[in-house]
């Protein structure tokens, strides 16, 4: 499955992804850019910006702004 993720840079998505070692994670991110297979996005977890390979990204879901918002504020 090929994603076209340059359509998320600049927004917040969630995103389930499989980690080196084989642990599954979701996250709240923000697509900062697409190079190639990886992209580079801020994780709120981590509060640092990270880089993700594409072949690791199991699933995208794109949060609407008022959503962004609500839990930022929480």
């Amino acid at each position: 499955m090929t994603l076209r993720l340059e359509q998320f840079v600049g927004r917040v998505v969630e995103m389930i992804y499989q980690d080196r070692a084989g642990v599954i994670s979701h996250r709240r991110v923000r697509i900062v850019s697409v190079q190639g297979n990886y992209v580079r996005a801020y994780c709120y977890a981590r509060r640092a910006v990270r880089s993700f390979s594409e072949e690791t990204i199991l699933a995208l879901f794109p949060m609407a702004d008022d959503q962004v918002r609500h839990k930022m504020v929480k």
